[in-house]
């Protein structure tokens, strides 16, 4: 479950840079 949640973050970390670029 934990690795769950560090995928779901790197996916959601991904995507706040990309908006960001």
């Amino acid at each position: 479950k934990y690795a769950e949640g560090e995928t779901r973050y790197s996916l959601s970390k991904q995507n706040v840079e990309a908006a960001i670029e």
